[in-house]
């Protein structure tokens, strides 16, 4: 008599029984063309992702440069509030 239960024939294991065969040179190969590839390709996309971002903190910080620049120089060409002038008192005569 054996200790292990009897196990239907369409029961599967959740594992494999047995390591699976090595992969074979080719399919390695055009694997690892791919993955290098796919990292290339990735680290082109983040380059390009940093370059636009650059270029557009570059052009948001050049218009509040220009957007400051004109608000001061037009400060500085207001004209100067004049000095009240007094008026004389006059005396109403009837």
């Amino acid at each position: 008599m054996s200790h292990t239960p009897p196990v239907p024939d369409a029961n599967q294991a959740p594992y494999p029984r047995q390591a699976p065969p090595p992969p074979s040179p080719a399919i390695a190969e055009t694997a690892a063309r791919a993955a290098a590839r796919r990292a290339q390709d990735d680290a082109d996309r983040e380059r390009t992702r940093s370059v636009t971002l650059a270029t557009l903190a570059g052009v948001g910080l050049g218009a509040l440069a220009i957007g400051a620049v004109l608000l001061l120089s037009r400060d500085s060409e207001a004209p100067k509030a004049k000095a009240k002038a007094k008026r004389k008192k006059t005396t109403k005569k009837a």
